[in-house]
């Protein structure tokens, strides 16, 4: 069902549908890399992006990411709306 890769949005509008999720900005993305992080927002997609420290990250794709963080434990769910861990 998905045709194209990345950094085509295919792969997320796919699962938002299997997901019965109809609002791209009900969902959140998570990408490590700069192409999964051009998929993300060409599904009009909020990205949280989590890049390899060796990756330098332009001002460009920063201004078009909701969150940058350097790891998973850094995520704060309840900043976007979702309920804190617990």
């Amino acid at each position: 069902r998905v045709v194209r890769g990345k950094p085509h949005p295919d792969i997320f509008n796919v699962a938002a549908k299997e997901l019965g999720v109809n609002d791209p900005l009900s969902c959140l993305v998570f990408e490590d890399s700069e192409t999964g992080v051009l998929a993300g927002l060409n599904a009009n997609m909020p990205v949280v992006w989590i890049p390899d420290e060796r990756m330098e990250i332009t001002d460009e794709m920063k201004s078009k990411c909701a969150l940058i963080i350097n790891n998973l434990n850094d995520f704060k769910p309840e900043s976007f709306g979702i309920p804190p861990y617990t």
